[in-house]
C-alpha cells in the first residue's frame, strides 16, 4: 500500500488530512504507519478528503483510473470466489480457518487490509480484484465526462 504516497501526490501532508478527518495529532500517522489495521470504511473517507479512489492507494494500476474518482468500492468476495471456482470449504482450508468464518469473511465490508492482503492470497488475485464498484455510479461518471467532452 501506499496512502502516505497518494496523500503527498495530492498535494497534502499526512497532519493535514488527520485534521481534516477529525483526528488527534499523529494519530492519522500512526494508523499511515499500520496500513494493516485500516479499513475500507476508513479508505474511504481519507480517500473522499484527499479527492482520490481507494484503488489508489493500492500498488494496481488498473484500479487507478480517473473515471473511477468519487465511485469508491465495497468488498465484493464471493464474485471473485466464484470466477475462480473456489468454494467456502477451499477458501477456509486455504487461510486454514473454518467455513463458518469465511461465511461471516464474505458478509463483512470492513475486513482490515491484511485480512483483505490474506484473502487475495488465498485466492491468488490482486487485492484490488476483491473490489466491486457501483456499475450505476460508474456509468453516471462516465456519462459526465463524455458530456464535458
Amino acid at each position: 500500500m501506499q496512502i502516505s504516497h497518494v496523500i503527498k501526490k495530492y498535494g497534502y501532508t499526512i497532519d493535514e488530512v488527520g485534521e481534516r478527518m477529525g483526528l488527534g495529532d499523529g494519530v492519522l500517522r500512526s494508523y499511515v504507519g499500520r496500513e494493516s489495521v485500516l479499513t475500507l470504511p476508513f479508505m474511504r473517507k481519507l480517500a473522499g478528503i484527499i479527492g482520490c479512489s481507494v484503488g489508489e492507494f493500492f500498488d494496481d494500476e488498473r484500479v487507478n483510473d480517473t473515471a473511477f474518482h468519487g465511485v469508491q468500492p465495497h468488498i465484493d468476495i464471493r464474485s471473485v470466489m466464484h470466477r475462480k471456482g473456489v468454494s467456502n470449504k477451499e477458501l477456509a482450508t486455504r487461510m486454514n480457518t473454518t467455513e463458518q468464518n469465511i461465511c461471516g469473511l464474505i458478509k463483512k465490508d470492513s475486513l482490515t487490509t491484511k485480512k483483505l492482503s490474506e484473502i487475495a492470497s488465498a485466492l491468488d488475485v490482486p487485492v484490488t480484484d476483491l473490489f466491486s464498484y457501483d456499475a450505476a455510479a460508474y456509468r453516471k461518471i462516465l456519462a459526465i465526462e463524455i458530456a464535458g467532452s
